[in-house]
């Protein structure tokens, strides 16, 4: 019987080389480009691999879709999907691993660069015509006595890590999985608490979990250096976003870099939007050259590797084998 593999969206990527590889290894494909969940439910009732972007995958869905056996992701983060509950169902749920390290880190680092840099301002300033002119608007510190804080060391927050330290006095991590005072490459373990209160930038590279929902929040920003900045680029809900706003306008905070907001698209009144003081890109750290087919690639190849009994590399509960 031939297998059914269902995508349920892609964004404004094009999926047609993995739909082709998976039609050449004797797939039916269906692809939807939804995000309603009766729509899905009703295409993969009986289908073997879904193929996900940012559709959400609750439990009651995935009761309902009997067949099925592995769920591939268009992204690294998987908080659009019930993991309890698919590892329950022995699930597979596969990413893209670290298929755009590269691009999320120096992403984040462009956005550190453009904000302590005063870019925005500076651009701003030029369009005026307004060369030579003092008091100058914005005075950048220098980056060679600034210190950077790395919230979870994984593939991104690691790279991150590699190509800021050159230019900054120091770079140190926190990672919740990572023994305190253990040193990487040079870069240092710390607590969360030591690594707020010593860092001039804290970068956020962590995982959207229930225990990470929020974790930057009023205590937290109260913790940080006076006048630091926040650069974001791995989920919008590590940020309580009202507290970030007022921690912004109290000068607890300089400035936040964001290229993830909790609700995306935000509301057209989403304060963070129109503040003078955040820098925002619209999601897309991830985007190269490169990873525009590699994504799709690499998403279509987590299903060929599960049906064929291979270990499935980008596995992310831990059913990387079909039985």
């Amino acid at each position: 019987m031939m297998l059914k593999a269902v995508y349920t969206d892609t964004d404004d990527l094009d999926p047609t080389a993995g739909i082709e590889r998976l039609t050449a290894a004797g797939f039916e494909v269906l692809y939807l480009q939804t995000h309603d969940a009766e729509e899905i439910v009703a295409a993969a009732a009986d289908a073997d691999a879904l193929l996900l972007g940012y559709a959400p995958i609750t439990s009651g869905m995935l009761a309902k879709m009997e067949k099925l056996q592995i769920i591939s992701l268009l992204s690294t983060g998987y908080d659009n999907i019930d993991i309890s509950a698919a590892t329950a169902l022995e699930i597979c749920v596969s990413n893209i691993g670290a298929t755009s390290a590269e691009e999320v880190a120096i992403h984040a680092l462009a956005l550190t660069l453009s904000i302590t840099r005063g870019i925005e301002t500076y651009r701003e300033v030029s369009a005026r015509r307004e060369w030579f002119k003092t008091p100058y608007p914005f005075i950048p510190p220098r980056l060679s006595t600034k210190k950077i804080g790395v919230v979870g060391f994984g593939n991104i927050g690691s790279q991150f890590a590699k190509i800021a330290q050159p230019l900054f006095e120091s770079v140190s991590f926190y990672d919740p999985m990572i023994m305190l005072g253990v040193v990487i490459n040079g870069i240092e373990s710390k607590s969360l608490d030591n690594l707020l209160e010593d860092s001039d930038v804290i970068s956020l590279h962590l995982p959207l979990l229930p225990e990470t929902h929020h974790l930057f929040n009023e205590k937290t920003f109260a913790k940080m250096k006076k006048s630091s900045v926040i650069i974001n680029v791995s989920r919008g809900g590590l940020i309580d976003p009202a507290a970030l706003v007022r921690a912004l306008d109290s000068g607890q905070l300089s400035a936040a870099g964001l290229d993830v907001l909790e609700s995306e698209p935000p509301a057209i009144d989403d304060p963070l939007l129109t503040h003078s003081r955040v820098l925002i890109t619209p999601h897309v750290a991830f985007l190269s050259e490169y990873s525009m087919s590699a994504y799709i690639e690499v998403q279509a190849e987590n299903i060929l590797q599960w049906f064929s009994g291979k270990e499935v590399k980008n596995c992310v509960n831990g059913i990387k084998v079909k039985k």
